[in-house]
């Protein structure tokens, strides 16, 4: 592993761009800061739903003795979309709770401040009801301060508008095909990791190789993604692991993710590691690999849907009609029936080298969470990952929790605890704490020296 600064990711998902001087259709979206995403389009192509008129707006506001200054620095949600408000889709933005908000805007919280990098004078603000909530992607957390009345620091990011093809249906983009790559992949390494896992778990023999991987996938078709798991039966589940699992054999496709030649024999040497464990840590460990394939599956998903759901809306606004709430809640993240939680896909993150975050616009206050555990995914796989100052708290962070979770069984109905638990065998399955702990204290001792970026060796358990 590495550490390092100012450098650049390899494998970026989606590249930055200058929206100044990018000439083509876009959809905006309200991202947190980091943290958010509402989606919008350019006041000439926009069809929004019933979002609160300025006018609205400025009477609501009068009737709780808002001042006209004050009024003049409250922008609505359909100011943003329709009349392009804001000065700098690259700055900040406070969103407030316009059902909770009384009187005039209160004092915006240091801590915000330190993050917005702006004072409290130029930070844009943005009201927003209750109803327009399906516009806006909010993590649980953000969106319980929300509904508390507390501001929520947001700005925007950009989605391209996708043009109808005249025929030929969607062509999938470049994060679309990458998931495919690391869900094929990680199918393949999973179904033979577990082959030699219940082997251990159960000392049974199997009179085929294939009647081995049959019970693999069969125990991967039990957990399935909500979001699909009544289109599909159990049959149709297992075809669609067989599919991926021989595309992931092939050499082409692994390779992409694991620096090896041959990633049998790596198989089976890591599964010389569990020969001799207890039962409790091998249920464990079959626990974790099959978490790996459904964060993915879920990131499958959630790819198509997100790619249908811009189409569509696409579609529709080009011929300047409306666009329906449900579709805006699905590109959003918030749709009961496609909303996942950063534990859900954290895995997607270390096992497929992908950032949920880019799909998951809800989820986008975790992007610097899930590049941390890519990072770490690619140190178990054998690549040379690059660990930036940004990394490093992340990783203090589950440090503290590291311990607590070396032997636990596995939380299903606490969130935090999931994700907590998932740290820490992740992480562990580079080395161990005490490492973690040296490579913590080489790369503060570095950063305090003024070392710009310096290249040492962890050793690995």
């Amino acid at each position: 592993m590495r550490f390092g600064k100012h450098t650049k990711d390899p494998n970026p998902m989606h590249p930055v761009e200058n929206f100044i001087t990018r000439v083509m259709r876009i959809f905006l979206t309200l991202v947190s800061w980091p943290k958010v995403s509402s989606t919008a389009i350019p006041n000439d192509r926009i069809a929004l739903q019933s979002t609160i008129s300025s006018d609205e707006l400025e009477k609501r506001l009068l009737n709780r003795g808002w001042s006209e200054v004050e009024i003049q620095r409250a922008l609505s949600l359909r100011d943003s979309f329709f009349n392009q408000g804001f000065v700098d889709i690259g700055r900040p933005v406070a969103l407030f709770n316009l059902s909770t908000l009384q009187g005039p805007f209160p004092d915006l919280p240091q801590e915000l401040l330190n993050t917005a990098g702006e004072p409290a004078e130029t930070i844009q603000r943005l009201l927003v009801d209750l109803e327009e909530l399906p516009f806006v992607s909010l993590s649980y957390e953000q969106e319980r301060q929300f509904k508390n009345g507390q501001p929520v620091l947001i700005r925007f990011g950009i989605e391209p508008h996708r043009e109808k093809r005249s025929s030929g249906g969607q062509v999938k983009d470049l994060g679309e095909k990458q998931i495919n790559v690391g869900l094929a992949t990680t199918v393949y390494i999973v179904v033979e990791r577990l082959r030699y896992l219940m082997y251990f778990r159960d000392q049974r023999k199997f009179t085929s190789v294939n009647d081995h991987r049959d019970v693999a996938f069969g125990l991967l078709a039990e957990m399935w993604p909500r979001a699909d798991n009544l289109r599909l039966t159990r049959e149709k589940r297992i075809n669609h692991l067989e599919t991926l699992w021989n595309k992931g054999r092939r050499p082409q496709v692994w390779s992409q993710l694991y620096p090896v030649k041959n990633i049998n024999k790596k198989i089976e040497s890591w599964a010389t590691s569990f020969e001799n464990v207890s039962k409790e840590r091998l249920i464990q460990e079959i626990a974790f690999q099959q978490r790996l394939v459904l964060g993915l599956l879920h990131c499958e998903i959630r790819a198509e849907v997100f790619r249908k759901t811009i189409s569509k809306i696409s579609d529709k606004v080009s011929k300047s009609s409306e666009e329906s709430k449900g579709d805006r809640a699905i590109l959003a993240g918030v749709h009961p029936e496609h909303h996942c939680l950063h534990a859900d896909v954290l895995p997607a993150a270390f096992a497929g080298d992908i950032n949920p975050s880019n799909l998951f616009q809800n989820l986008e206050s975790y992007r610097e969470f899930f590049d941390t555990m890519r990072l770490i995914g690619r140190a178990n796989r054998g690549c040379q990952p690059v660990f930036e100052t940004e990394h490093f708290p992340i990783i203090k962070f589950a440090i503290k929790n590291l311990e607590k979770w070396l032997y636990a069984q596995w939380p299903e109905d606490i969130p935090a605890a999931r994700e907590t638990a998932f740290w820490a065998k992740a992480m562990l399955s580079v080395m161990p704490l005490e490492k973690w702990k040296t490579f913590c204290q080489q790369a503060h001792d570095m950063e305090k020296n003024g070392v710009e970026e310096a290249v040492f060796t962890v050793v690995r358990s």
